[in-house]
């Protein structure tokens, strides 16, 4: 049975800063491990060390060249002086291209060090006939960081660092189109955009993340409703006939989906359309769903389930048609060609790495959550 009061206490024991690579990430991760060992479940751990280049500056980086080639041109550098210096800039932005494409593999930089927490349900037993069957894999991130600026500010400064970039290259297109009829009246737009481009990259660039945030809300939810759902799915005489339950605790998904990263590539041996990801992260007093991968196969059909129960919950959950999450697990996923579906809360997000407190979150929409979860899991299992 779903218990409310258990989910309170034990989203409230993992409200403390937890930032990755660090000992409160480990000491929440031993807080976890012990809890599921009381319910008598195996629990693998998934070490892995991670470089924070590809999260802390490799975007920065971005920023900055990008930035540099538009001042040069702002200034009307000379043809030959501008050619060299966007040559060597493209260079090595294609280097970092390259590089990142798989940032779970980079060696350089600050390196720590993180796990997964992998629990298998029905799939741990020895019966060869299990192979084939679809597997729900059910995830939360277990770090959280703090930052200087809130999500929204955050995404605010790119959006607008963005803007100028797109509006300058007009500017110089059009200054370099008409020559010497408009040029003061582009100069002008120009430096105006420059300064924009200028605020805005400086915002990106000291923005840094500390060990300050309490992470209520990103992501003690999503430990709280994994947990209960393991105490839910434990019992044999509830478990699916048809689904295999998988449940997966990340770390490092502040930093760059790290852990995400290293468990689905070691599914790469595995067809991926026997897996359904459903990703919790950032659910406070509401919940935006996402779906990601082929509509035509579970995964939809599970959504359409989710939505159906919590009309019976009176519960609303919003259907959202953009991944929430710049980089979630769930992102991620996606990216990575799997099929699932994603819970998060935007509204939350002008709280997140900032103000990430308790009192963001309502455990009563939390308990309404995990029953809509288990009921649209048992009429997946009967259809």
């Amino acid at each position: 049975m779903i218990d409310e009061k258990r989910i309170e206490r034990n989203h409230q024991e993992f409200c403390f800063p937890r930032r990755y690579g660090t000992d409160s990430e480990k000491l929440a991760f031993k807080k976890i491990k012990q809890k599921i060992e009381k319910l008598n479940l195996k629990v693998k751990s998934q070490p892995f060390t991670f470089s924070t280049f590809y999260s802390n500056f490799l975007l920065k980086t971005y920023v900055f060249l990008i930035s540099m080639v538009l001042l040069l041109k702002y200034f009307n550098t000379a043809d030959e002086i501008f050619i060299i210096f966007l040559s060597v800039i493209v260079f090595i932005s294609l280097i970092l291209f390259l590089i990142s494409r798989n940032p779970e593999n980079i060696k350089f930089g600050k390196k720590l060090s993180s796990q997964n927490l992998i629990i298998k349900l029905n799939s741990e037993k020895e019966d060869n006939k299990r192979d084939n069957r679809k597997k729900l894999i059910f995830i939360a991130h277990v770090d959280s960081k703090g930052q200087t600026f809130s999500i929204t500010n955050r995404i605010l400064s790119y959006y607008t660092w963005i803007a100028s970039v797109l509006f300058l290259v007009i500017v110089f297109f059009l200054r370099f189109i008409l020559q010497a009829d408009f040029f003061w009246l582009f100069h002008i737009i120009a430096s105006i955009l420059m300064i924009v481009n200028f605020i805005a990259g400086t915002l990106i660039l000291i923005n840094t993340s500390n060990n300050k945030s309490d992470g209520a809300l990103d992501n003690a939810t999503g430990i709280s409703i994994i947990l209960e759902l393991l105490h839910h799915f434990r019992i044999e005489s509830i478990q699916s006939k048809k689904y295999d339950f998988w449940f997966l605790f990340t770390g490092a998904e502040e930093c760059g989906t790290m852990g995400a990263r290293i468990f689905l590539k070691n599914l790469q041996e595995f067809d991926k359309n026997d897996f359904i990801i459903i990703n919790f992260d950032t659910i406070g007093n509401g919940i935006d769903l996402f779906k990601f991968g082929s509509e035509k196969i579970v995964a939809s059909k599970f959504s359409d389930l989710i939505f159906e129960s919590a009309r019976e919950c009176d519960l609303e959950i919003r259907n959202s048609r953009k991944v929430i999450g710049v980089h979630s697990d769930g992102w991620i996923a996606a990216k990575k060609g799997f099929n699932g579906i994603g819970f998060g809360n935007k509204n939350s997000y002008r709280y997140v790495h900032k103000i990430d407190t308790i009192d963001k979150v309502n455990y009563r929409l939390l308990y309404n959550f995990c029953q809509v979860i288990t009921t649209a899991v048992k009429e997946l299992d009967n259809n």
